[in-house]
């Protein structure tokens, strides 16, 4: 397992050379033409094989001064494969009322003729996260959307951002983060 430091220094390493945070990595959010970030997708090599290539995958948490923190997650992908388009065609956010603001997602989908497809906030639905437990009662939630017009050769740019309504630690949620391996993440604490 890679300690958090090594992580978080491993994902400067490999970001550094990724096409799309090259020159644009200062541009906001949504921001690049669809042709630009189409063309820097199609630049990556995934290796043999791969149903889809990440590109981006940023976590920011961001503190107010009362303690409360806001999660944002930005991931950038494209597909490559049939299986790729069935395995990434939608977005899943988990979140709890009792902490939590509703999570607001954005996303849009390029094909490879550089049409982009927004995400239709009517797609979103909010429903009861299943417990695998039967003796255990959540208020847990799991917003999900399916994404418009995926296919194979379509690069897909989403976010998902949650609020906290009350002060939390910050070692609960890099305990969730760490406790993983990923080797496309990069966290960032403000």
């Amino acid at each position: 397992m890679i300690r958090p430091f090594g992580q978080a220094l491993l994902c400067v390493l490999l970001f550094s050379n990724f096409p799309v945070f090259g020159a644009d990595r200062a541009a906001p959010r949504f921001t690049l033409s669809a042709k630009d970030i189409h063309e820097q997708a199609s630049r990556a090599t995934p290796p043999d094989g791969a149903d889809a290539s990440v590109l981006t995958d940023d976590e920011t948490y961001v503190f107010d001064a009362q303690g409360r923190s806001t999660y944002t997650e930005y991931l950038v992908y494209k597909v490559l494969s049939q299986k790729g388009v069935e395995g990434w065609d939608g977005i899943s956010v988990n979140w709890e009322p009792w902490h939590q603001e509703r999570p607001s997602i954005k996303a849009r989908v390029i094909t490879p003729d550089y049409v982009v497809h927004e995400l239709d906030p009517k797609t979103v639905t909010d429903a009861p996260a299943q417990e695998e437990d039967s003796d255990i009662y959540s208020d847990a939630r799991v917003m999900r959307t399916p994404l418009p017009a995926i296919a194979p050769g379509s690069v897909v740019e989403q976010e998902s951002l949650c609020a906290r309504t009350h002060r939390c630690s910050l070692l609960e949620r890099w305990h969730a983060h760490f406790g993983a391996e990923s080797l496309f993440r990069c966290s960032t604490v403000r």
